[in-house]
């Protein structure tokens, strides 16, 4: 396994399951693999299996969470998370501090999803002002956020405000350099303006992402 060897890594593992059906451990090694190689639903299944077979095995519980954290179940992550350190022995030591920091991180993405949430509804309503809003909490919560920036900066240009979605648009390029579409948007943001030598010159940093080598998104800019 740790030599990159994940095929006869999974075979190993399995080969142990066969002859030793009710290895936790096993079943917790093998969700890794699968885990590895983005088989999420395969891994995940894994890892049930071991909890199943011994609760208390912090390891599989932890990794189980940040699965779902990845796959966006953020109830079920915290959920998880819940239960490993209610398996603690020690609830007060660095290992419970560590999961109490991964809850908070989980709570932080759930709050932030609520108002992303809120925001596009408000939008669909015509809301706009109120989505502003939605999204300028959400930044509160989460300032490390490219795309929030993004798609505030969109409602903003909405609202012809053109001074605040340039802050918005270059803070989302600030956070991710390589934001083609940020890049693009601040462009349009200073052609409103007039300012066409400064459009241009963020039309040509958007040709120079990374993205920007795809055929398709090299014609659309």
């Amino acid at each position: 396994l740790r030599r990159g060897k994940y095929r006869e890594a999974e075979e190993a593992f399995r080969a142990v399951l066969s002859a030793q059906p009710q290895n936790a451990q096993a079943y917790n090694f093998l969700g890794i693999v699968m885990g590895i190689q983005n088989r999420f639903g395969e891994a995940i299944e894994s890892f049930k299996e071991s909890l199943r077979l011994k609760p208390d095995l912090t390891d599989s519980r932890t990794r189980l969470a940040e699965l779902y954290q990845i796959r966006g179940d953020l109830p079920e992550a915290r959920s998880e998370l819940e239960k490993a350190i209610l398996f603690l022995e020690d609830r007060d030591g660095p290992e419970a501090q560590s999961l109490e920091d991964k809850v908070n991180v989980i709570d932080e993405q759930i709050e932030v999803k609520t108002l992303v949430d809120r925001a596009n509804k408000e939008i669909e309503n015509e809301n706009i002002d109120a989505a502003v809003a939605s999204l300028e909490e959400a930044i509160r919560v989460e300032p490390k956020s490219a795309l929030i920036y993004f798609n505030l900066g969109n409602l903003l240009a909405r609202k012809n405000r053109f001074d605040l979605a340039e802050s918005a648009f270059k803070k989302a390029i600030e956070i991710e350099p390589n934001y083609t579409e940020a890049y693009q948007r601040l462009g349009l943001v200073y052609e409103h303006e007039r300012f066409w030598g400064r459009a241009k010159d963020q039309y040509e940093k958007a040709l120079t992402t990374p993205a920007a080598k795809s055929p398709s998104v090299k014609e659309a800019l």
